[in-house]
């Protein structure tokens, strides 16, 4: 990008967004901390999409799995 604050000639930066699990699994706010890594000029943006029942057996440890189960995302939620 001509003009990004992110690179030089010397140092050329690759600058990416990490937004990881901060959406807390709600679409819209993924969608609009995604516009503001635009807006900065990141290169790209790195989410971390897992579900609870990937992370913590439901049977073992329901409660945290129903916590991770928060940070699921999708269009349904």
């Amino acid at each position: 990008m001509a003009g990004n604050v992110f690179t030089s000639v010397r140092n050329a930066v690759f600058f990416i967004v990490e937004i990881g699990g901060n959406h807390e699994g709600d679409f819209e706010y993924a969608s609009r901390l995604t516009a503001l890594a635009i807006e900065s000029s990141a290169y790209a943006v790195k989410f971390q999409l897992n579900t609870g029942d990937t992370l913590v057996n439901s049977v073992e440890s329901p409660d945290r799995n129903a916590h991770f189960k928060k940070f699921e995302l999708g269009r349904n939620r």
